[in-house]
């Protein structure tokens, strides 16, 4: 294809000479010397001798042909500049699993750590039951305040189950008050003292949860019953 080129290109030129001359003076007998030829040239060769692709050196550090003006060897990092192979460090790209999954804020995220929270919360309601070992009217003031506490934690953990887009557990929740499937609520409570989100409602529901039984336990214990409790708070 060059070849056809530069035979292409001599055809021109000749007629490009041969139209200067009709042109030229007739009074001007003498002939501008025409310019040397150079019948030798080949351009495929002037076109590869710039090329990067041909002028390839050997890579001094691992032996890889490297493209004439290169710096920086891919292979083993070799930089010819300094004379100098860098060192290089591969870093992997993370699995999908191994990648931090964004956590939904739950409600209460300020203050003490949740355990904090929770041995506060069962020291309180069991230190309050545990009164009624002492006296009768420090009993009933005890039950009257875990009772109060779960009651509250419960409605507190319904809340929180609504409020971090768990309605299913709320639902459950909700059912205590039909006599019929009240039963399905112990889902609920299983819920709310092992894996409700907030740690507030989930460590005041604990801790009174856990006074309460005390309760139920002392009155056992101690007063024998109800009947027993009756007779000890006779004057």
């Amino acid at each position: 294809m060059c070849e056809g080129m530069c035979e292409q290109a001599g055809r021109e030129r000749a007629r490009a000479e041969a139209s200067a001359k009709a042109e030229a003076p007739k009074q001007s007998t003498a002939r501008p010397a025409a310019p040397p030829r150079n019948e030798d040239y080949d351009m495929m060769a002037d076109l590869l001798s710039d090329s990067p692709a041909v002028n390839v050196t050997a890579c001094p550090g691992c032996g890889t042909a490297m493209p004439g003006g290169a710096l920086v060897c891919m292979n083993c990092g070799y930089n010819a500049r300094v004379g100098k192979t860098a060192k290089t460090k591969v870093l992997k790209t993370p699995k999908a699993s191994q990648m931090p999954v964004p956590r939904r804020r739950a409600s209460g995220e300020f203050g003490p750590s949740f355990g904090v929270l929770t041995l506060i919360s069962i020291g309180f309601f069991c230190g309050l039951a545990a009164l009624g070992t002492l006296n009768v009217g420090l009993f009933g003031l005890g039950a009257l305040a875990c009772m109060a506490g779960t009651l509250i934690g419960y409605v507190w953990s319904i809340v929180s189950a609504f409020r971090t887009d768990n309605a299913k557990m709320g639902v459950f929740g909700l059912l205590v008050v039909i006599p019929i499937v009240n039963l399905i609520s112990l889902i609920f409570v299983f819920w709310a003292l092992t894996s409700n989100p907030d740690k507030w409602s989930r460590a005041l529901y604990t801790g009174a949860f856990l006074g309460y039984m005390m309760v139920i336990v002392i009155l056992f214990a101690t007063y024998g019953g109800a009947e027993g409790l009756e007779a000890a708070m006779q004057p």
